[in-house]
């Protein structure tokens, strides 16, 4: 799916090259800004996106390049709707300089070869300071922001809870847990650089069911989407995700209580 829409992405640099024209530009007359939480955020809606696109001349594409590129694109939380900021970021990474002013909160600036092993340079959603970054002991920690475990389903909280106990009986650490199969992403939020640990959701499931925390290694959905990277990237999961949730769910009284009567404890 990516890899289609990348070459539409493709596509539309080109064009743009050839014409002189930035994304802004191409889609001035369809931006409209939404209040989100306090925070103003400029939103495209997909049929604005396919009709900037004919503009450009490229309507030819097909159902299949339509329905991935909008996939790629479009945020569930948004009504199905396009993040500009995103968008700008994900051309930036094609050759166009159309750098979008006015970014009110950290996001994630997604790179085309984000899923291969290159280091290339992203925006994390988390801003935390990798562990051996120094610190003024005068400056305040970021608080770090929750997982809602809310959005977990019966199952996922089951392969979690399972998880954690196998960490605990065994004396791990997710790291040591996932080590074969983790590499490492640079990223950057604003000025700043950091490494963040990031897996396969495939070889995520691989490995629990290698390990015995459940019997087959097909990917549970809601789990991926809950560890995912970004929706953008449903095939990346990232190791702190991992981490925080089962921190949290330690911290909860029910997820704890349910672990010492072995209510989620059972066969799949």
């Amino acid at each position: 799916m990516i890899d289609v829409a990348e070459s539409i992405f493709i596509r539309m640099a080109e064009e743009m090259t050839k014409q002189q024209m930035t994304i802004r530009e191409l889609f001035l007359d369809y931006i409209y800004e939404v209040d989100i939480e306090s925070e103003f955020y400029e939103i495209l809606e997909p049929q604005s996106l396919l009709e900037g696109l004919r503009k450009l001349g490229i309507d030819d594409m097909t159902q299949k390049e339509t329905t991935y590129l909008l996939k790629v694109l479009s945020k569930p939380e948004l009504n199905g709707n396009i993040m500009m900021k995103e968008l700008l970021t994900i051309m930036s990474n094609f050759g166009l300089g159309d750098q979008y002013e006015g970014m009110s909160s950290p996001e994630l600036q997604e790179s085309p070869d984000l899923g291969a092993r290159t280091g290339g340079k992203v925006d994390e959603t988390d801003p935390e300071s990798s562990p051996d970054q120094n610190t003024s002991s005068t400056k305040k920690k970021k608080k770090e922001k929750l997982m809602d475990l809310s959005k977990l389903d019966q199952k996922s909280v089951k392969i979690m809870v399972m998880l954690m106990l196998f960490l605990l009986e065994n004396n791990l650490t997710t790291q040591d847990f996932f080590e074969d199969v983790i590499y490492q992403q640079k990223v950057t939020q604003k000025t700043k650089e950091q490494v963040i640990d990031i897996m396969k959701s495939a070889d995520f499931f691989k490995v629990l069911a290698a390990k015995g925390i459940r019997k087959k290694d097909t990917e549970h959905v809601n789990l991926r989407e809950f560890l995912q990277l970004r929706p953008a990237y449903p095939d990346l999961i990232v190791l702190k995700n991992i981490k925080r949730t089962l921190e949290q769910m330690a911290d909860n009284e029910q997820f704890m209580d349910a672990i010492r009567e072995d209510v989620l404890i059972g066969d799949e």
